[in-house]
C-alpha cells in the first residue's frame, strides 16, 4: 500500500498533467510536481518536486532551481534521500535507461553515463555537446559524515539519450567492490 504523502504528491502530478497546472499536494509543502522518473528495469517510479528544501527531500526528490530544468538542455540537479527515493540509485550500472515525464508532456529518454563519488561542492561534468542534456541524481554516501566539510556524495550521471546517437560512456566508473556499500 502507498503512503499517503506518496499518493498525494502522485495524485498531484496526475492532476498537473491532466489540467495543465501543477499544484502542491498538500496546503502547507511549498513545491509542486515538475517532472517524473520512470525506471523500469528497477521498477521505479518517482515524482520530481519543485525545491530541494528539506520539507520536500523528506516526501519526495527535488529539483535544485538554480539548476536547469529537468528534460531541458543544460545541467539539471535533482537530489534525494538515499534511506527512501533514491536507495535504488546504489543498483544502477552504466548504461541504464530510464525516462523523465515533462510536464508538458514530453518524455525524454536518459542513460547512465557515470558513478560518482566526491564532495557535493565539488562535481564536474564533462560537456561533450553543446545541446546535451544532463542529470544529475544525487544523493548521500554512504551516510552523513559529521565532520564539517566532509560529506560525501553519491552522484549518477545520466545523459539524454538519442535514437541512433552512440551512447559513450565517461569511463570514469567508480569501482564497486573498492567502495563501503551505502
Amino acid at each position: 500500500t502507498a503512503k499517503l504523502p506518496d499518493y498525494l504528491i502522485e495524485k498531484s502530478w496526475q492532476n498537473a498533467r491532466t489540467e495543465g497546472q501543477a499544484e502542491k499536494p498538500w496546503p502547507w509543502l511549498d513545491s509542486t510536481p515538475i517532472a517524473k522518473l520512470e525506471f523500469p528495469q528497477q521498477n521505479r517510479s518517482l515524482v520530481i518536486m519543485q525545491g530541494a528544501e528539506n520539507d520536500v527531500l523528506t516526501f519526495a526528490p527535488g529539483w535544485h532551481e538554480g539548476t536547469d530544468m529537468p528534460g531541458n538542455d543544460g545541467i539539471s540537479l535533482v537530489s534525494g534521500h538515499r534511506e527512501t527515493h533514491f536507495g535504488f540509485l546504489r543498483n544502477l550500472e552504466a548504461g541504464t535507461l530510464f525516462t523523465l515525464q515533462t510536464l508538458d508532456g514530453r518524455n525524454v529518454e536518459y542513460y547512465v553515463d557515470d558513478l560518482i563519488i566526491t564532495r557535493h561542492e565539488e562535481i564536474h561534468v564533462p560537456i561533450k555537446n553543446r545541446d546535451d542534456s544532463i542529470l544529475l541524481l544525487s544523493t548521500s554516501y554512504p551516510s552523513v559524515n559529521w565532520q564539517k566539510g566532509k560529506d560525501l556524495k553519491y552522484v549518477v550521471v545520466a545523459r539524454k539519450y538519442e535514437e541512433g546517437r552512440p551512447r559513450v560512456l565517461s569511463g570514469n566508473m567508480y569501482d564497486k567492490a573498492k567502495h563501503t556499500p551505502m
